[in-house]
């Protein structure tokens, strides 16, 4: 079922209530970002499908119904008040650099805020090098809560270090508390993107799970990145023995969230991503932490995060977010913890 609910110009904008196929194939056709990274990632049909409660928007061209523009949320409830994401807002290069993809985000935003009576949370995470998308982000009354870390873990040689495995869905559902416990001190926390396809991984001891993470594969291909450095790297990376762990031309890596220690086990997470990297035969993997979140602080201290970690140090992005008719007390909440991250939002 579609729904027409306005127009820009001559782009018709409709609500769509069921995922469709011209759209999957649109998400992976475009590459994102438009300022000093660019990159096109695939698998967009698995994570559309894990994407909770959906809502789709698209916009045509009125006169070819050619699509041009694609919007997609997840829904989800933190700390009982409704949120939306933004998982992805895609737009055709035909449309870029017109003043469209802020008009079409203005509209879609006002048409939310409407339609919406109750408390509601708005939130994404934004390229922090992209003035285009820092200025949009201000026209439609978001603001700055966190930076967010890129992280990483790479071995050119992974190996099975300890025996650990998937759990079962009963195993996740008996942990999941304490998973819950472990991040009772974030805001943002959700279990959506945890326990899914069999992949939440345990290193148990005595019988105690005293690490665990959640897998997901990313594949990207990346076309530009920051300043004259990061024109060489994609040069010069796919000549040398650094593309076992990042190629740009075919970037193949493991996505982690839901990463667990057990008091004293910090050391004991690099066994267990290493034992994960060689459980799918991939070299690096990728997870996402706020600059103020101590709990990346001690897996960085208590790790080997191998040589990606160094390059990817200073890959920043914004966590943003616009709060409406929310308590104060939530809010305030929200605000001064640090960020939960679930990397199947970003991949």
């Amino acid at each position: 079922m579609t729904e027409t609910i306005g127009r820009l110009d001559n782009k018709i904008i409709s609500r769509h209530y069921h995922l469709e196929e011209e759209l999957v194939h649109f998400v992976e056709s475009v590459t994102w970002g438009v300022g000093d990274t660019q990159y096109e990632h695939f698998y967009a049909l698995h994570r559309l499908h894990h994407i909770p409660d959906p809502v789709y928007f698209t916009a045509r061209d009125a006169d070819t119904d050619e699509l041009l523009g694609a919007v997609v949320f997840g829904r989800r409830y933190i700390l009982g008040v409704k949120a939306y994401y933004i998982r992805f807002f895609a737009v055709s290069p035909k449309i870029r650099g017109q003043g469209l993809t802020t008009q079409l985000a203005v509209f879609l935003f006002d048409f939310l805020r409407a339609e919406e009576k109750d408390p509601v949370i708005f939130y994404a995470s934004t390229d922090r090098t992209n003035p285009g998308v820092n200025r949009m982000a201000g026209r439609i009354g978001f603001e700055e809560l966190a930076l967010n870390r890129t992280m990483a873990f790479s071995r050119f040689h992974p190996r099975k270090r300890v025996e650990a495995a998937p759990l079962s869905d009963a195993e996740f559902a008996a942990f999941l508390p304490q998973l819950e416990q472990f991040y009772a001190g974030h805001g943002f926390w959700t279990a959506d993107n945890v326990g899914k396809d069999g992949h939440y991984f345990a290193l148990r001891e005595n019988g105690r799970i005293i690490a665990g993470l959640q897998a997901y594969k990313g594949f990207w291909r990346i076309g530009k990145l920051p300043g004259l450095m990061g024109k060489i790297l994609l040069r010069v990376i796919p000549l040398t023995p650094l593309r076992i762990i990042f190629n740009p031309q075919s970037f193949h890596f493991l996505a982690f969230e839901g990463i667990y220690f057990a008091p004293g086990c910090e050391h004991r997470l690099q066994e267990l991503m290493e034992t994960v990297l060689h459980h799918f035969q991939y070299h690096s993997a990728l997870f996402w932490m706020t600059t103020t979140d101590p709990l990346g602080e001690r897996i960085t201290l208590h790790n080997n995060l191998g040589l990606l970690n160094g390059f990817l140090r200073h890959t920043m992005a914004r966590f943003i977010t616009s709060f409406q008719n929310v308590d104060a007390a939530v809010e305030q909440e929200l605000r001064t913890k640090p960020v939960y991250n679930s990397c199947l939002d970003y991949i």
